[in-house]
């Protein structure tokens, strides 16, 4: 997939425009500059090294609306771009949780999630996450499985996801993005 300078720019237009004009909550978002926002991200869409990184420039760039209706979706050709992750997260009862695992990894499923490659996952989420999908309630996110989709996009070929069972003990689990891969470990 290419997309020429022209495109990006007209891209990167085309959300800030419609913005301006159709976004309904510009009264609670008074501390926003949307103009200055436009400004500031223009030369890094100019300046993005492949369509990957384009994306998630716009998607950087529409989350600074903090409206969780409002944001952009990754085209399909994008959407692997780092391999595939076989897991789901969700929210169950105030923690996030395992939702689907392959059947390999079943003693993991609807364990908590407490890390991602070593860090907490508050930190996980506020550095890769609420950035480029920015919803008010943390919580939401994993209710949507954002977490599983964005955590493939990492560089490693394994993930390390830190995890509770009912027992409460730590326990590390190693799953790969890559389907003929798939293995746990604990």
């Amino acid at each position: 997939m290419y997309i020429s300078l022209e495109e990006r720019i007209y891209g990167l237009s085309l959300i800030w425009k419609e913005a301006t004009y159709n976004f309904a909550y510009w009264d609670e978002r008074p501390e926003l500059d949307w103009d200055k926002a436009y400004n500031e991200y223009l030369p890094k869409v100019m300046a993005a090294e492949n369509p990957y990184e384009y994306y998630r420039l716009l998607q950087r760039f529409i989350s600074l609306l903090r409206d969780g209706h409002t944001f952009v979706v990754m085209p399909e050709g994008l959407v692997n771009y780092s391999g595939y992750l076989p897991i789901v997260t969700s929210f169950i009862e105030g923690k996030h949780v395992l939702f689907q695992v392959p059947a390999v990894c079943k003693q993991h499923l609807y364990a908590e999630v407490i890390s991602v490659n070593g860090k907490l996952l508050e930190e996980y989420l506020a550095e890769y996450i609420l950035p480029y999908f920015w919803h008010e309630n943390t919580a939401a996110l994993f209710a949507h499985s954002l977490l599983s989709a964005e955590i493939l996009r990492l560089e490693q070929s394994e993930i390390t996801i830190g995890i509770t069972l009912e027992s409460f003990h730590f326990i590390r689990a190693i799953i790969s993005k890559h389907a003929a891969g798939i293995g746990c470990t604990a």
